[in-house]
């Protein structure tokens, strides 16, 4: 059926309608994308300037101004101007509450002590003779580390144990243990004594008296260094085996093997 004219022309102009109401919807929707994009921008640039605002406002580091006053207070110590003078210096000198706490817990609190020191140091000549000859003060304070030990300084000290049972097996492996530790001590080097005797007491400084018990239940030596007391395995079966576990004992002084 052919079209009449006035059927063509309401068809052009739906056409037409339709056509133009989508160009108005893409219209407003780059629109809408625009207004978006704008309002992200102007966002991020809030953000900024609070982000600046917030770091005007934040207190400055005080970590390079507490190391130069530390430099400070610690400079006269260090760098004496005068050969003839000591720096003297005082406890609210110090600006660093760090070093205060550190100086007081040292220092101040020992200030009796330290005087009696002093005192005694200068009254038996012993500054002068230092002041003129520094070289000595390495042999009149020897350092614990440094000083040289040797095998009969310990086994002139040791109280042996005595066995508990009169069995035969259990005097056998006392005296084997008592044996093997003896051989220890009188091969070791100094600093292998000064580790053993670090590991015994609890530093390297010798006590009058140095205990000495076996355990049968034991695989390892353990010290009670408030009793000053090795506590020796007593089922060793050679010299190798019994140096074996005391050197792993002794080396592990640093990490707290045993008991302190």
């Amino acid at each position: 059926m052919e079209k009449t004219v006035a059927q063509l022309l309401r068809e052009a102009a739906a056409a037409l309608e339709e056509n133009q109401q989508g160009n108005n919807q893409r219209q407003g929707n780059n629109q809408q994308q625009g207004s978006n994009q704008q309002q992200g921008s102007n966002q991020q640039q809030e953000s900024d300037q609070q982000q600046r605002s917030n770091q005007q406002q934040q207190p400055p580091d005080r970590t390079v101004e507490r190391r130069a006053n530390r430099g400070k207070f610690l400079f006269p110590l260090l760098a004496n101007k005068d050969a003839g003078e000591d720096a003297v210096l005082q406890i609210k000198d110090c600006p660093d509450t760090d070093v205060t706490d550190m100086v007081c817990l040292v220092i101040v609190r020992r200030d009796r002590q330290m005087a009696q020191l002093r005192t005694g140091l200068k009254d038996t000549g012993l500054v002068k003779m230092l002041k003129e000859r520094p070289e000595l003060a390495a042999v009149l304070f020897p350092r614990c580390a440094e000083a040289e030990m040797e095998p009969q300084m310990i086994t002139e000290r040791i109280i042996w144990p005595e066995p508990d049972s009169d069995e035969e097996d259990d005097i056998e492996d006392y005296c084997s243990a008592a044996a093997y530790l003896r051989q220890y001590i009188s091969s070791a080097s100094s600093s292998q004594l000064r580790e053993l005797v670090e590991f015994w007491t609890g530093w390297t400084v010798l006590p009058d008296e140095l205990h000495v018990s076996v355990d049968k239940d034991l695989m390892f030596p353990v010290a009670s260094t408030c009793f000053m007391t090795l506590k020796i395995p007593a089922k060793c079966r050679s010299y190798a085996e019994f140096f074996q576990n005391i050197s792993a004992a002794v080396s592990s002084t640093e990490c707290g093997f045993g008991r302190v």
